[in-house]
C-alpha cells in the first residue's frame, strides 16, 4: 500500500468478534480513514447473501464516508452448495445421485474445520447435523467428529442457529467422508453450503464460494489473478447465494 500511495496514512486495527468488528470501523470512521481494507472471511454469520450482522457493519462504512474492500476467499475448491436431497429417505443429503457423501483428503496432524450451513436464518428450527467418518460411513467407517447442535430442541437444548462447525486433527492421512443428516423426516429440505478451511472438497460448488462481507451490497470483493490477469484456481467467485 505505501508503494503504490505513499502520501497515506495507515490505520491498523485487531478484531476477533462481531462487536469488536464495529467498533473498529467506528474508529476508522472518526480517524477520517476513506477506504478500509478487510482481508478476513468470515463463516456461518448468514447464508452468503448479503444479509446478517457482518453485512450489517460493512455496509454501514458507506454512509461514514469509507469504501469497504474485502477479500473474495480462497475458498473456490473447498466450497459446496446445494439444495438437501433425499431421494432414498434415509435422512442423509445426497452430495450426487446415489452417493450420501462428500469426500475429503485429510493430512495427519493438520488441523481442518468444516463449516455446514443452511438457508433458514436467522434462526431456525430445521435441524441437519454433521458427521465425519474416517471410512465409507456404509462400509466400516467410523465416526470420528460430529456437530449435533439441536435446532429442533426446547427449553435449554434449543440451538436456535442455522450451523454445525467441526474441528478436527486426523491422526493418520487418509480419505475421510462428510455426511450431512437431518433430525427426522418432518424437517425442511433447505439449501446447505458446506466449506473446508483444509483440503478441497472432492464433491464441489465453484460457483457462489464468495464469503462474507465480499457479498454485502456497499462491498468491494476482491479476487486473485495470475501476472496473465487469469483467475486463480483457489479464489472464490460469485454471485452470492441468491444470485
Amino acid at each position: 500500500v505505501h508503494e503504490m500511495a505513499p502520501g497515506a496514512s495507515l490505520y491498523l486495527a485487531k478484531v476477533s468478534t462481531e462487536v469488536q468488528l464495529g467498533q473498529a470501523l467506528d474508529d476508522m470512521a472518526a480517524a477520517g480513514v476513506r477506504v478500509i481494507n478487510h482481508s478476513v472471511a468470515w463463516y456461518a454469520a448468514a447464508f452468503y447473501d448479503g444479509t446478517g450482522p457482518i453485512c450489517a457493519i460493512a455496509n454501514s462504512a458507506d454512509a461514514q464516508g469509507a469504501q469497504w474492500i474485502n477479500a473474495m476467499g480462497n475458498s473456490r475448491l473447498q466450497h459446496y452448495l446445494g439444495p438437501f436431497t433425499d431421494s432414498n429417505a434415509d435422512l442423509r443429503h445426497e452430495f450426487a445421485t446415489s452417493q450420501d457423501y462428500n469426500t475429503i483428503s485429510l493430512p495427519a496432524g493438520s488441523v481442518v474445520s468444516l463449516i455446514l450451513n443452511w438457508d433458514a436464518y436467522p434462526t431456525t428450527t430445521i435441524d441437519y447435523d454433521l458427521y465425519l467418518y474416517d471410512g465409507p460411513p456404509d462400509g466400516g467407517g467410523v465416526v470420528v467428529a460430529s456437530s449435533l447442535n439441536r435446532q429442533s430442541g426446547k427449553g435449554p437444548s434449543y440451538y436456535p442457529y442455522p450451523y454445525e462447525t467441526i474441528d478436527y486433527t486426523p491422526a493418520m492421512t487418509g480419505t475421510h467422508y462428510i455426511v450431512v443428516r437431518k433430525a427426522n423426516a418432518s424437517q425442511a429440505n433447505r439449501a446447505v453450503t458446506l466449506f473446508s478451511t483444509g483440503p478441497n472438497l472432492v464433491t464441489r460448488t465453484t460457483a457462489s464460494s464468495i464469503l462474507q462481507p465480499a457479498d454485502c451490497a456497499n462491498v468491494i470483493g476482491v479476487g486473485a489473478v495470475d501476472l496473465g490477469d487469469n483467475p486463480e484456481s483457489f479464489s472464490s467467485e460469485g454471485p452470492t447465494t441468491d444470485g
